[in-house]
């Protein structure tokens, strides 16, 4: 402040009352009294990838794991899929078969699996996968001569009870029906496995009836041409 006791023109500005300058406020001697600026706060944590269908099973853990939760109960319903899989394709396999190996795939490809495609079509693809595996390895096995072990019959049981053939040729009637065109197989699976008439299966689009009861035919004929059948000459 001004002092009153002093003529004018040696009056000056005394230090206290001179104005801050930016240096000021970013120079301050040691002692300062005022306040630190406040900690820089830490990062946002970054968010949780989006849940999405069947996260809960497949989401976590080894594949391992990841097997011992949907094999328990059956949550992503496997066999109820390979079923309805085996249905709509035609393929003469075990649907429990179907289901374990269709189940480890899942296990194993778990992790790379984040909700794309949709769970539905993601199971599917991992089915048909499965079914070609297995199609392979019977096809493989009978070529090599090697005989049905006989804690393996158990999953060729239906297919030895739907054809009326012996177990032991179970296996061999299944390569060959899966081997053959896609048509004639789904005329044979519909009237034998299914329990369909023909015509109801004519009727559901398979048609025209010559042409299915053609398809059955060539499909009886070369099963009863496996050595052994009821229908062999052998």
């Amino acid at each position: 402040m001004r002092d009153p006791g002093l003529p004018p023109e040696e009056q000056r500005i005394q230090p206290a009352d001179r104005p801050e300058t930016p240096r000021d406020r970013t120079v301050r001697p040691e002692g300062s009294s005022s306040p630190d600026p406040a900690p820089a706060k830490p990062p946002e944590p970054v968010a949780a990838a989006a849940a999405f269908p069947g996260a809960e099973l497949l989401g976590s853990g080894t594949a391992q794991e990841i097997l011992a939760r949907i094999l328990v109960g059956d949550p992503l319903g496997v066999v109820d899929r390979s079923r309805a899989w085996l249905d709509t394709h035609a393929f003469l396999i075990d649907s429990n078969r179907l289901a374990l190996r269709g189940m480890a795939h899942a296990a194993h490809s778990a992790r790379r699996y984040r909700g794309k495609p949709d769970l539905h079509t993601w199971l599917e693809l991992l089915l048909e996968r499965s079914v070609r595996e297995l199609v392979d390895e019977d096809r493989d096995a009978e070529r090599r001569g090697q005989p049905v072990a006989p804690d393996e019959i158990a999953p060729y049981a239906f297919i030895a009870d739907a054809l009326g053939i012996q177990s032991a040729l179970a296996r061999r009637a299944c390569v060959i029906f899966n081997g053959m065109a896609e048509y004639d197989r789904q005329v044979f699976y519909a009237t034998s496995v299914l329990g369909k008439s023909i015509h109801r299966h004519v009727s559901e689009g398979f048609g025209p009836p010559a042409r299915a009861e053609a398809a059955l035919q060539r499909v009886l004929r070369r099963l009863n041409s496996i050595e052994g059948m009821p229908g062999s000459d052998a």
